[in-house]
Formats: structure tokens, sequence, C-alpha cells
């Protein structure tokens, strides 16, 4: 599908601002439901922070936007699922090659706001422009919400919510939206895999026992390599304070595998410390890496912990790439 005219895409964001339908909207998520399928839609604006729309498709989309409105979506969850967002940027923060696009579809600034932002996220890699096909589901999105916004309809709710319920707009045969009511299907649950083998565990078994904690953290995001974002793996020992081991992660099939060969490594000494054992707990605010080794790691008697957020990780990272931000670009650093 493509936008039905050229100038369809400028004139729904035009009238999206001057509507600012974020002064309606009284429910955080807004599902949507039309020729380019399920999508959940958040508003950006009543905080007066910033200013837009975020889209993300079906019920995966529904659980990453809830996540976030509840304050519980971690970066990993971020990083890998597809988005679609509207926002308004100043011209000093405007992405130069975001600028090219806005000329192309006439994207005109907003006064007293900024300059439209149109941007696709795609699993593990930095935001590109928009397709014909982004286009034409942004610019249905943005005219539904336009349509119930003039029609002062966002903040209709002809009856509470009740628990695993979502409201949706559908369109009709009339082509008007009018709310549905729609249960929220469970969560698939994926089956834990053991990657841990009998070497391993034997190999393992002679490790002393150490009474420290080490923290982990699997970051997505902050930097790319050729336009795709890998993890950085970053394992500290609490009780000294010392960095044990950094390495970067591709998304691949085999990227579970490859996580717990590196931890093994730094149990077995291989680290900077060069100190072999098994801590006491494993601490980590990666939400995937405590999925992915809870199992294995949990069977060689290390008890490992999940929380959102950890303080002296999160400065770790920040140090760590306001370093990246300082090294020159090309040759080794390249």
């Amino acid at each position: 599908m493509k936008p039905r005219s050229p100038d369809e895409l400028s004139a729904l964001v035009e009238e999206f601002f001057v509507l600012q339908p974020w002064q309606q909207a009284e429910d955080h998520i807004i599902g949507l439901r039309g020729n380019c399928g399920l999508r959940f839609a958040s508003i950006m604006g009543s905080s007066g922070m910033e200013f837009g729309v975020l889209l993300l498709k079906g019920w995966e989309g529904y659980r990453i936007l809830r996540g976030i409105v509840e304050g519980e979506s971690d970066a990993d969850a971020m990083q890998n699922v597809e988005m679609l967002s509207l926002s308004i940027e100043r011209p000093e923060d405007y992405p130069p090659r975001f600028t090219a696009y806005a000329r192309r579809r006439g994207l005109h600034p907003v006064k007293g706001m900024g300059q439209p932002l149109v941007m696709v996220k795609t699993s593990r890699m930095i935001a590109k422009t928009p397709t014909a096909a982004d286009e034409a589901l942004l610019c249905e999105s943005l005219g539904a919400l336009v349509e119930l916004a003039r029609d002062n309809n966002l903040r209709l709710v002809r009856r509470p919510l009740r628990a695993r319920e979502a409201r949706v707009f559908e369109r009709g045969e009339t082509g008007a939206w009018k709310p549905a009511w729609l249960a929220i299907p469970p969560e698939p649950v994926m089956p834990p895999v053991e990657q841990l083998t009998e070497a391993d565990r034997a190999a393992c078994q002679s490790l002393p026992r150490l009474q420290t904690r080490y923290l982990a953290a699997f970051h997505a995001g902050g930097l790319s390599i050729q336009g795709e974002i890998p993890r950085l793996l970053v394992m500290l020992d609490e009780t000294t304070d010392k960095v044990l081991d950094t390495r970067v992660l591709k998304e691949r099939p085999k990227m579970s595998r490859d996580l717990l060969a590196a931890l093994l490594r730094v149990f077995h000494g291989q680290n900077a410390m060069q100190q072999p054992g098994l801590p006491r707990e494993l601490l980590t605010n990666s939400k995937l890496l405590y999925d992915l080794l809870k199992r294995d790691v949990s069977q060689l008697g290390v008890r490992v912990v999940y929380k959102r957020e950890v303080p002296h990780l999160e400065f770790v990272l920040q140090d760590f790439f306001r370093f990246l931000n300082r090294c020159p670009s090309g040759g080794a650093n390249g």
C-alpha cells in the first residue's frame, strides 16, 4: 500500500499537530485496526516534553507499549521491536540524514514546536527513513487519530475495560473508526533451552567458590557496527569494583551460546583479574541475559538475580560510552 497522494502525509502531520490529540487521549495506548492491520499507538505530549506518536504492530507491540507506560520495558525489548514514530525535534537536534526526506515529503516546521521527524526503527538496526508501506501505515494511523480527535472521540469509553482487554478502534464499512473491546492474547512463553554440557559442568566443579557478587550488563544500543546495533556485555566484580570482561556480541542464532561461553571464560579465570572461581551471585539488569542464562548458571550453584535498575552498572555503562565518544575515529578505533 501507498499513501493516496504525495501530499497526504504532510497534510495529516500538520493537522495532527494542530489538533494536539494528546490533550484528549485519556488512555496511553490506542489500538487501531484497518487496511494496514492491527497496530497500537502511543500519543506523546501529555507531559509537555515530547510530542508525536509511536506506532508498534500487533500484540507484541501492545506489550512493549504497556511496558513503557508502566516502566517495565528495558532496552533489550526496545531494541528488538520494529517501531514507526512521528516526533518533533528542534532544528539543532534534527538528524542530518532525515533532512532530505522531510524536504521531499513537505514536512514543514510546526510553529512554536519544531521540525516533524518520521523514522522507522527495525530490530537491532539504527533508525532509517520510511518506505512506502511505512508511510501508508503512518497515514492510515494519523488519519484515524485526526478523525477521532476532531470528533472528540479519544475520550470515548463506553464501559470500563476488563482485565486482559484492550480498546481497539476498527474501520467499519462506512470508513469511520468505531471502538471495539478485544481480549489480549496470552504472551507466548519460550521453553527453556539447556546449553550447559556435561563437560562444562565437570570443568566448573573444581573451581573455588568466591564470596563476591558479579554484576552483568547486556546492553542494547549506544553503538552500531555497519548499521547493526549489537549487544555489549560488561561484567564487574562488585567486591573489588574491577571490570572483569567487556565484549560485543552480534545478534545471531547462536548468540545465547556465545554469551554462555563468555561467562564460562570469566569463571575459569580468563578475565582482567585472572581470577578463577564461581561467584555466589550473578546480578543483571538485562531481562534477556537473565532468561537466557538463569537455568544454566543456576546449575553451577550460582544464584542469578534480575533487577531492572542496577545503578552501579548504569554508571559503568555511561562511563564506557563517554570514553567511546572521546576516541578518535578511523585506524584501530574505526
